[in-house]
């Protein structure tokens, strides 16, 4: 699976379908998405959730690729006064 590192952001999907912050801590099978992550819950702390597989159906108790806003201009990026005519 391509660009899955220990280290990168994603999603986790708790048993209630809520989307939850995660950070890859190990990749047990790069092929199939099997990863282990530490999961970060608004009111609960941290968690850690080994063996967890990938689902683009973002079904329950697994993890994702973080949805993405439109891609931002770099321009937009720019200050006003680094700005040339």
């Amino acid at each position: 699976m391509t660009g899955l590192i220990e280290g990168k952001a994603v999603h986790y999907v708790n048993e209630n379908g809520q989307h939850m912050a995660a950070i890859v801590v190990r990749v047990n099978n790069q092929d199939s998405g099997f990863v282990n992550l530490q999961v970060f819950e608004d009111l609960n702390g941290i968690n850690y959730v080994g063996g967890v597989g990938y689902s683009a159906d973002h079904s329950p108790g697994t993890w994702h690729w973080l949805e993405t806003d439109a891609p931002v201009s770099t321009s937009a990026l720019i200050a006003p006064d680094d700005q040339t005519s």
